[in-house]
């Protein structure tokens, strides 16, 4: 059998385990440390980020460092590392571990693994990490807190050893080489995958038939329960705001359902104003110091 990687995660939000080991206050939608301001925690993407340190990962990670004590020796494709972080947390929340039980065969696992790949080739193309802080001008750390991912000539190595869904292979296949990746995810899992070229203007969103409709994109602050979000056209644009410390969603060229703009509305200080039937929304966001207007995205309002 296999071990039920995201069951053991969601049983130890990573703003406790972190909070655990260094003091914690709320900023927003996101923890920062008291004494170590750059540490922060995402709890919707249930990652951390120490920019200091040049650190982040998910609770496994931060457990295998900080709490197993391996510190800058820790490494999340040590087979045997991992298994004892897997292990500490697993007893941490209660849950049972069968001692055959494989995390390879997992597929919470094999997308861990994915996504870290992606984001493994963007640093190593000189030519795409350029074009993310240079020409988009984003911070290494946003880079890193985004997740954002390249797709290589060769993508062998990107799927290697893993035990993909079917749907995963299939899109990884027929994804264009040569392209940032933006990693969509929900609940911590790997939702969807689009991208945009790092030469040109081109878009893709993955097919229809394989992982279905277009996705909205997060950036790494949002959280559900955000009391202001900034509501975007492109994933570009969330990760910018994510910069201004905005939580932010992108909807990425698919059209808004019912159901997302509930969503929106949940969220106290959001409101809407849609100027066509296709709600095309062209507002400005409020930030701290005053109102800001980001001129390459349209954006809903937060009044």
């Amino acid at each position: 059998m296999s071990i039920d990687l995201e069951q053991i995660r969601s049983a130890n939000p990573i703003e406790q385990l972190v909070g655990e080991k260094f003091a914690l206050r709320r900023q927003g939608t996101r923890y920062v440390g008291v004494e170590h301001d750059s540490l922060v925690v995402t709890p919707q993407t249930g990652q951390y980020f120490w920019n200091s340190r040049g650190e982040y990962g998910d609770a496994f990670d931060f457990a295998g460092r900080h709490l197993l004590g391996y510190d800058n020796r820790w490494n999340n494709r040590d087979a045997a590392m991992f298994m004892e972080a897997d292990r500490y947390l697993a007893q941490r929340a209660g849950i049972v571990i069968e001692m055959q039980a494989d995390f390879h065969k997992s597929f919470a696992w094999a997308e861990r693994q994915l996504v870290q790949r992606l984001h493994e080739a963007l640093l190593n193309t000189p030519a795409a990490l350029e074009y993310v802080t240079k020409i988009r001008g984003w911070q290494p750390a946003t880079v890193k807190a985004a997740r954002l991912g390249f797709m290589p000539q060769d993508k062998r190595p990107l799927l290697a050893d893993l035990n993909l869904p079917d749907k995963w292979r299939m899109v990884i296949s027929k994804f264009p080489s040569g392209m940032l990746v933006y990693i969509h995810l929900e609940q911590g899992r790997l939702a969807y995958l689009s991208g945009r070229s790092i030469t040109g203007k081109q878009h893709y969103n993955s097919p229809r038939e394989i992982l279905g409709e277009r996705r909205p994109y997060y950036n790494h602050l949002y959280s559900a329960d955000a009391e202001q979000i900034a509501l975007v056209e492109g994933q570009a644009d969330a990760i910018t705001f994510s910069e201004w410390g905005v939580p932010a969603l992108a909807i990425a060229g698919m059209h808004i359902s019912d159901d997302l703009l509930g969503q929106l509305r949940q969220h106290p200080a959001y409101s809407s104003r849609s100027t066509t039937r296709q709600k095309q929304w062209t507002r400005t966001v409020r930030l701290p110091g005053g109102l800001v207007q980001h001129h390459s995205c349209r954006v809903c309002p937060m009044v």
